[in-house]
This record gives C-alpha cells, sequence and structure tokens, in this order.
C-alpha cells in the first residue's frame, strides 16, 4: 500500500509545479468614425510567455455604419483560425486579405498588435488591430478602414477558469485520501478479527 501511495504524492507533486493555463475574459470599448464595439475578449494565457494571451472567442454588440450592420448586433462567436496553425496567419476573401494572430496584451500599452484579431459578425469579418499605437479596424464589407478609435477602455480580467492540471490535482489528493481510509478500514477489520 506504500508504493501507490507514494506514486500518487510524487505525481501530485509534479502536477503542482506543470504550467498552467489560465481562461480569462476582458472587456474593451472601441469607439470611432462609424464604429462602435463593446467586446469581451476570452482568451488563455500563452504559457511561457506572461502576459500574452491567445484570443479563444469575441462576444459583444458592434454596430459599423457604411455596410450591413447599421444596429447594434449582438453576438458570441470563436476568432478566426487559420487551419494551418500558423501565426501570424493571413485570411484570404475575395478582394481582401487580413494579416491576424489573435493575442492579446491586456497589462501592456496596446492590447492588439498591427496583426490584430479577426472575427465574423453575421458573415461580415473584422479585423481590429493596432498600428503604431493607433487602434483601427476593417471588415469585408468596406475592405478598409483608416478610421482611428478611441483607446479602448478595459475592465480588469473576470475570474479565471480551472485550469485541466488544477481539477486532475484537486482529483489526485482526493484519491489518495479515498486510499488512506480505505486502509484504515482494512486494518481496523483485521484488528476486530483477531
Amino acid at each position: 500500500m506504500k508504493k501507490p501511495l507514494f506514486v500518487l504524492l510524487a505525481l501530485a507533486t509534479v502536477l503542482s509545479f506543470a504550467p498552467t493555463a489560465s481562461a480569462d475574459s476582458f472587456s474593451y470599448s472601441f469607439n470611432g468614425s462609424g464604429f462602435d464595439a463593446s467586446l469581451t475578449f476570452t482568451a488563455n494565457q500563452v504559457v511561457g510567455d506572461p502576459g500574452v494571451y491567445q484570443i479563444n472567442s469575441v462576444a459583444g454588440t458592434i454596430f459599423s455604419a457604411g455596410n450591413d450592420i447599421l444596429s447594434p448586433v449582438s453576438f458570441n462567436v470563436p476568432v478566426y483560425a487559420d487551419p494551418n496553425g500558423t501565426n501570424p496567419s493571413t485570411a484570404y476573401f475575395p478582394n481582401v486579405s487580413f494579416i491576424f494572430d489573435n493575442l492579446l496584451t491586456p497589462n501592456s500599452a496596446q492590447i492588439l498588435n498591427f496583426n490584430g484579431v479577426l472575427f465574423d459578425v453575421s458573415g461580415l469579418y473584422f479585423n481590429l488591430y493596432s498600428n503604431n499605437g493607433i487602434y483601427q479596424w476593417a471588415d469585408t464589407g468596406t475592405y478598409t478602414n483608416t478610421d482611428n478609435l478611441s483607446d479602448p477602455i478595459v475592465d480588469p480580467p473576470i475570474s479565471g477558469t480551472p485550469e485541466p492540471s488544477s481539477l486532475l490535482l484537486f482529483a489526485t489528493g482526493l484519491i489518495a485520501l479515498a486510499a488512506i481510509f480505505y486502509r484504515n478500514a482494512r486494518t481496523q477489520r483485521s484488528v476486530q478479527n483477531l
């Protein structure tokens, strides 16, 4: 019984030092000429690169004059991902292409880089990015837009989602406790039988 318990404790120790991924939500408001958006990005921290997050999905409301979204539209969509997994990536559409990496740096002066984030709202793809510190947007409806957006208003991250290694560590602890209780109950039955 000592060997399995030792193995479980060793596994718990290794998992407690394993790198963890944290899923957080970050909310921003962007405003500009013909473009208003209140967005929440759900992102996982990039392992080994503190302060950098890979955006998984975008939710919120958006208004974009000059194309099909003339009234605020609510949405919750995954970000556009390159099927080849390259980063930064290029998405090709008729008459336009976008470079994107879907990276977010919430604790820096520039939350999005030049590549920015690409997402689809009702069949219209939006690319939000920062060009020399000025936030801009482009979409597949107007193809390009150099309107400057206000600096985004940032909310602090919402509570993180438990990472798999924490859940596995918790399960390992429960198994170890169950093994200890089983051993004690078995020892008590052996003593009673004598």
